[in-house]
This record gives structure tokens, C-alpha cells and sequence, in this order.
């Protein structure tokens, strides 16, 4: 593992526990009620990555599901736990909302994944077919 590898894996872990440690004590429940949301947060996750990938015109595979489970579990339900346990809106139609910023967040980003990729192959081509020429 590099240095930078390193360093850049422990600014993450230590990103995480503070965010963990800020939504547990924000939490009305303690740390249970942010536990509590684990299985939303991962299934939340799976779902937007495979919005994200489909929209980026990838293949969703298994790591790539592994990988959005993971992230939703140690990211997503912290953000979850913050953002709307503290909501005094008997409707919580927070949660609506950021559902659907969320999953708009995920198809946009795909989606302009895929335009970048689309440039890179259009660029490529044209250096080819330039290379040729000459």
C-alpha cells in the first residue's frame, strides 16, 4: 500500500467516525436509532449506483454492488440519520425529497459519466483518423 494510499484511506476512516460520532449524539434515539437505519441506507445505495451505472451505460456487477452497500452502510446512514431525524414535519416529506434529489443526483452523474466517455472514444477517433491521414 503507498503512502498516499494510506493517508488518503485514513482521512476517509476518520471522515467517517466523525460523521458516525456527530449523528449519533444528534440522533433522538443515541447510536440504536442511526443502527436503526442500515438496512435503508444500504438498500438506498444499491439502488442509486445501479441508477448511476445504468445512466453511465456501464455494467453493474457484483463488486460494484458490494462497493454502493458498503458506502451506504458506513456513509449513507449517518447523512440519513442527520438529515432527517430532527424533523419536526408531522408528513416527513423531507424524506420524499431526498429521495428523489438522490436518485437525480445519481442518474445525472451517470449520465454525465457517460457524455465524458462518449467525448473521450469521439476524441480518440479523431486522433486516429488525423494519425492516418498524415
Amino acid at each position: 500500500m503507498t503512502r498516499r494510499r494510506m493517508l488518503v484511506s485514513a482521512l476517509g476512516l476518520t471522515g467517517v467516525g466523525a460523521l458516525w460520532i456527530s449523528s449519533g449524539s444528534a440522533a433522538k434515539d443515541g447510536p440504536a436509532g442511526v443502527v436503526a437505519l442500515i438496512p435503508v441506507a444500504a438498500v438506498s445505495a444499491l439502488a442509486l449506483a445501479w441508477i448511476g451505472w445504468e445512466f453511465a451505460g456501464e455494467r453493474f456487477t457484483r463488486r460494484t454492488a458490494g462497493w454502493s452497500i458498503n458506502i451506504g452502510v458506513f456513509v449513507l446512514t449517518p447523512l440519513i440519520s442527520l438529515l432527517i431525524d430532527d424533523n419536526p414535519d408531522p408528513t416527513n416529506t423531507s424524506v420524499v425529497a431526498l429521495a428523489l434529489a438522490a436518485g437525480a443526483a445519481a442518474a445525472m452523474g451517470g449520465a454525465i459519466w457517460r457524455v465524458f466517455e462518449l467525448a473521450g472514444d469521439a476524441i480518440h477517433e479523431w486522433k486516429l483518423e488525423r494519425a492516418a491521414q498524415h
